[in-house]
């Protein structure tokens, strides 16, 4: 029976009823128990013990069942909704915490060589290489077993041009305790070298050795080494760079005055520290000589010039290469090298006396290390997807057995935030999984028997409960995706390789003090939640529901596991109306309803009251679920792969009240719409007036019923005959919209401006700096002047709607509508035109935006 009809009838359905021999609780309570009948040996007592004797018995049942409180009455409302949710958001299962690897040393030594390669990185290498550096390579010397299948990954450089890193085991080894610190020292200064920080001179990277005592993480520790062509440690090599990182200023000029015959080094002028130069030996040329330019008669004028330094003449002049460019962040996909051209580097010369040997003056080391961030980059996320899979397998083995069979790229996307600034993220993929999400919980709470007999608006509020970002954190926690999750950006501030961390350090840059700075930052609420949505999504769309239904259940998202067959509540025998079962079999595209009953409940007006069947709403609530995923994962598969903020305005112009309106209205639907409504004859028959005339989709106001009843039929569809026939009839009725967008998507999306909801596309454009809002026209003037709105022709008197689009007092536009919903789209529409044809006002209004909140 209805519960929200406005009746007398309705209103004791809230309270309990007696009768001569029974007791009817209130409808909140679940239906199996709500009948409370009187034994058979108390039917001659007096009424006022019988009534006394079916309280008892009503108090026991429900006692029996936990539908008791504290006071041993029956629950309340309030009190009922609080008990479903403790049965709705079951237990989460328990994960078995990751077992301690401690490391003691002597430790075994997996070694992984970097192997780079390149037409110019190639050359460039032989042309410093001497006979001791040829064929060296830098290693991964980890503490663990690597995965067989390493990938191999390609960086586009500016002036190396494409560069192939390849990471291939090459033996194991024992490691002692003071070989392990001379790695990590070695590791330590090529970053705080590649790095370049310009952070405070006492911090520098220095290797945490407390992991080796307590590995919990999904990387286990390593660290960079070097190995000779044989694919041995270059020992020698790694001392002899930790010796000459550590050398004094004096030092280190001192190099510079006897090194220009030696192999070539790394070098840095002392009018300029910052910069450096790959130095390969004199030049020929005296500080005397012509310069190259006719602006200065020597290198000494110009540097007495331009410096303000005075050079010997008799000075030598070194041939030098600026050094290559460190990138500090990812670098592009390497098929967008083919749109820029490799730039070389052009040599130059340098007085030798001014010259200082930088700390790391091997040059070939550094070669290998100019993509070395990246490489491990994305090597460390390679890792971390790997051991989440592993995770997988011994807690959630029906999720593990999906993702094993998947790219790991594709599982990477599902566990990279937005904040690691990359081009594949979870975005698009929790976009789709919050919808999988919703039809989820909208089975579950069907099948339930507590919630089975439920209003619609209980069934709302436990939806939204079941998958709030709350719960779904919680979820997250539980299952320990938490060490996982992808958050940190490639760049010096925020990310840095796996075992190092900012230490305050003395002169010789070893630590004296604690880190100021963790490794590992919590994920925030929101990305927990979209995590364990972008999973469902991608199980989802490799594997389809019915395993998404298995995963769900797994993992404590979802209580229930079977279908929704036959999954409707009993009324009195309502036989349709046979032109109603052929229009709604041809409006959803369902060629037969098992159970036809569900028609007469989907056009049911709640105005009915006394119409033994319920109203549309409860088949409204499922429709809108069934017709969100079908709407999302039709603009998920498409090929032109839009981001999320156009896919949110493709999917509001599918399923908003105004795109189904117009499609159930086109169709007839609303001369099978059972109400007792008075207004709505008129209102539909001004909207099919509004619609004869052109006024378009978004400049009319179609009644909500139309769209309620058309999502009320989806749902029975879903309903009658399960998840695959829901969906298809989902795309069924909005067929006419896809069609349409499906052809101008292949175009241009600016093509669809005019078919786009008007309010999201306008958000879309500005990033949500822009304001709507609707007034009665009688109250505007105290907002604006009156004479400055547009009136398409619409002759409101003073009944009319406002429509004001702003940006903080900035008024845009402004538009005189007959209706609030037709003020608010045109006003956006309006709006929408002016910054399409004047784009620079976009960053016009994001400077008055930002501005107003300084």
């Amino acid at each position: 029976e209805p519960n929200c009809r406005t009746s007398r009838e309705a209103t004791t359905l809230h309270m309990p009823i007696y009768s001569a021999n029974k007791l009817i609780l209130p409808s909140h309570l679940p239906p199996d128990v709500r009948e409370v009948s009187l034994p058979v040996i108390f039917i001659g007592e007096p009424k006022k013990k019988k009534h006394s004797l079916l309280a008892l018995a009503s108090c026991v049942r429900l006692h029996k069942l936990g539908l008791l409180n504290d006071r041993l009455l029956p629950l309340s409302s309030s009190d009922m909704k609080s008990w479903l949710l403790h049965k709705a958001l079951i237990e989460l299962p328990s994960c078995e915490p990751q077992a301690q690897k401690i490391f003691e040393f002597p430790c075994i030594l997996y070694l992984y060589s970097i192997c780079q390669s390149g037409d110019r990185f190639h050359d460039e290498e032989m042309g410093l290489c001497n006979e001791e550096s040829r064929g060296m390579q830098l290693a991964i010397c980890s503490l663990s077993l690597l995965p067989k299948l390493l990938p191999v990954y390609s960086f586009p450089h500016k002036q190396l041009g494409l560069i192939q890193c390849r990471i291939s085991f090459c033996r194991v080894g024992v490691i002692s305790r003071a070989q392990w610190q001379e790695l990590t020292r070695f590791h330590c200064i090529l970053f705080n070298s590649r790095w370049r920080q310009r952070r405070k001179k006492t911090k520098r990277l220095c290797f945490d050795d407390g992991l080796l005592g307590n590995h919990r993480n999904a990387v286990a520790p390593y660290t960079i080494g070097c190995l000779k062509s044989t694919g041995v440690i270059d020992w020698e090599l790694i001392r002899k760079t930790i010796s000459d990182y550590s050398r004094s200023t004096t030092a280190r000029e001192e190099a510079a005055v006897i090194g220009s015959s030696v192999s070539p080094r790394i070098w840095s002028p002392s009018y300029s520290a910052g910069v450096s130069y790959v130095v390969h030996g004199l030049s020929g040329k005296k500080c005397n000589d012509s310069f190259p330019s006719e602006e200065y008669e020597s290198f000494q004028e110009y540097y007495a010039t331009k410096y303000n330094i005075n050079i010997s003449s008799n000075g030598n002049m070194v041939l030098a290469k600026r050094v290559w460019d460190f990138p500090q962040t990812s670098s592009r996909r390497a098929d967008e090298l083919a749109d820029d051209c490799v730039r070389d580097i052009s040599p130059v010369e340098l007085p030798q006396e001014i010259c200082f040997e930088n700390k790391m003056a091997n040059p070939v080391i550094m070669l290998h290390s100019v993509m070395l961030p990246q490489l491990l980059y994305q090597l460390e996320h390679y890792l971390t997807v790997t051991s989440f899979i592993e995770h997988c397998s011994y807690n959630f083995p029906i999720l593990e057995n999906c993702l094993s069979e998947l790219a790991v790229d594709s599982v990477m996307e599902t566990l990279t935030a937005k904040s690691c600034c990359l081009d594949s993220n979870y975005d698009r993929l929790e976009w789709l999984g919050d919808a999988v999400l919703k039809i989820l919980h909208t089975d579950a709470l069907l099948k339930w028997e507590y919630t089975s007999y439920l209003h619609e608006g209980y069934l709302s509020m436990l939806r939204s409960i079941m998958g709030s970002n709350e719960r779904l954190n919680n979820i997250a926690k539980a299952a320990g995706f938490d060490r996982f999750i992808l958050l940190k950006p490639l760049n010096r501030r925020e990310w840095y390789p796996f075992g190092l961390q900012y230490c305050e350090v003395d002169e010789n840059e070893l630590p004296i003090g604690t880190n100021d700075e963790i490794q590992c930052v919590e994920p925030s609420t929101k990305v927990r939640a979209d995590v364990i949505e972008a999973v469902i999504g991608l199980v989802f769309i490799e594997f389809g529901y019915e395993q998404c239904i298995k995963v769900a259940c797994e993992m404590g998202l979802s209580f229930y596991s079977g279908n929704v067959d036959n999954v409707s509540r009993r009324w009195s025998d309502v036989t349709p109306d046979q032109n109603l079962v052929l229009f709604a079999s041809d409006f959803v595209g369902v060629s037969n309803f098992l159970n036809s009953h569900l028609l007469v409940e989907a056009t049911t007006h709640h105005s009915c009251l006394h119409k033994p069947v319920p109203s549309y709403q409860r088949l409204e609530w499922v429709g809108d679920a069934v017709l969100c995923l079908a709407a999302r994962e039709w603009l998920f598969r498409r090929d032109e792969k839009l981001s999320v903020p156009k896919l949110v305005v493709l999917e509001a112009t599918l399923v908003c009240n105004c795109s189904l309106a117009w499609l159930g209205h086109t169709k007839g639907l609303h001369r099978y719409i059972d109400h007792r409504n008075v207004s709505y004859p008129g209102r539909f028959q001004s909207y099919q007036l509004d619609l004869e005339i052109g006024r378009g989709l978004w400049t009319t106001d179609p009644p909500k019923v139309i769209a309620d009843v058309t999502e009320a039929l989806i749902g029975a569809a879903h309903v009658d005959s399960g998840f695959h026939v829901g969906q298809k009839a989902a795309l069924h009725v909005i067929a006419p919209i896809t069609e349409t967008l499906s052809h101008l998507l292949t175009t241009d999306f600016s093509n669809l401006t005019g078919l786009l909801h008007p309010k999201q596309h306008l958000y879309e454009m500005t990033g949500g700096i822009i304001s709507v809002k609707v007034y009665k026209e009688d109250a505007f003037p105290q907002f604006g002047d009156k004479s400055s709105l547009w009136n398409f022709g619409n002759h409101c008197g003073d009944s009319g709607y406002v429509g004001t689009v702003t940006c903080k007092n900035l008024i845009l536009g402004t538009v005189l509508e007959t209706s609030r919903l037709a003020a608010m789209n045109v006003a956006c529409e309006f709006a929408v035109q002016i910054l399409k044809e004047n784009p620079s006002i976009i960053s016009q209004l994001q400077n008055i935006h930002s501005t107003s909140d300084e």
